[in-house]
């Protein structure tokens, strides 16, 4: 069946950038590693005054490990658990090289999908959540969650950054696609830059602990090494 010439006029800009938005994610696909090396040793505290500080691992075998790096093909990471009495404070930062990975690709490891995949259960959606530095400097805005598992709640806060940018999922979804082919052109025109992934849980809720020296400790590190602050 032919169209008609004035439908190809209005068709053809929408099919170019959709051809752009596929040829983009292929050429984030197909990228190699980025060598970025690994992450900073003192990122975050290995001790801290009344606090037990443990290391934690995405994965405990081999084969874990191995489908988890062909699911999310990180550089490096620093997964690590704070806990004091009846309070935890768990801190994940995940690191992809410039163009290892598409941006959205990246996003599966947010906790809206991951964490589903494993069986816990969303129960709120929060408003972006805004914290702030000892020295008053805000971050920028967080995706809010809380999460429960058996019984146990899991206060969340993440950031997706790429290069000096967050990522705004607001941006994508049905009837956003313009907004998403236009942030694949974007990206790959400016170079995707490193990506990173940081991802900050409590079982109890981040605003009652933001104030807490431990809190503020791992914040202020965070934010000098990352573009976090505003």
């Amino acid at each position: 069946m032919k169209l008609p010439p004035k439908l190809w006029i209005l068709l053809a800009p929408i099919l170019l950038l959709l051809a752009l938005a596929v040829g983009v994610q292929t050429f984030f696909h197909g990228a190699g590693r980025g060598g970025a090396g690994k992450l900073p040793e003192d990122l975050l505290p290995s001790s801290f005054a009344g606090w037990k500080v443990e290391n934690l691992s995405y994965a405990d075998s081999p084969t874990t490990a191995a489908s988890i790096e062909e699911h999310i093909g990180y550089d490096d990471y620093v997964y690590r658990r704070f806990s004091r009495g009846d309070i935890e404070i768990v801190v994940d930062l995940t690191h992809w090289g410039p163009r290892r990975r598409h941006f959205l690709d990246v996003s599966t490891h947010a906790p809206d999908n991951c964490w589903i995949t494993a069986g816990l259960r969303l129960v709120k959606k929060n408003p972006p959540l805004v914290l702030r530095l000892a020295d008053g400097r805000e971050l920028k805005p967080a995706e809010s969650r809380v999460f429960t598992n058996i019984g146990r709640n899991f206060y969340v806060v993440y950031w997706h950054l790429l290069g000096n940018e967050r990522i705004d999922y607001t941006r994508y979804g049905t009837g956003k696609t313009l907004g998403f082919i236009w942030d694949n052109v974007r990206f790959y025109w400016r170079g995707s830059g490193g990506q990173f992934f940081l991802n900050i849980n409590s079982n109890v809720p981040l605003e009652r602990i933001e104030n807490e020296p431990l809190m503020r400790e791992i914040l202020l590190r965070l934010a000098n090494f990352l573009p976090l602050a505003q």
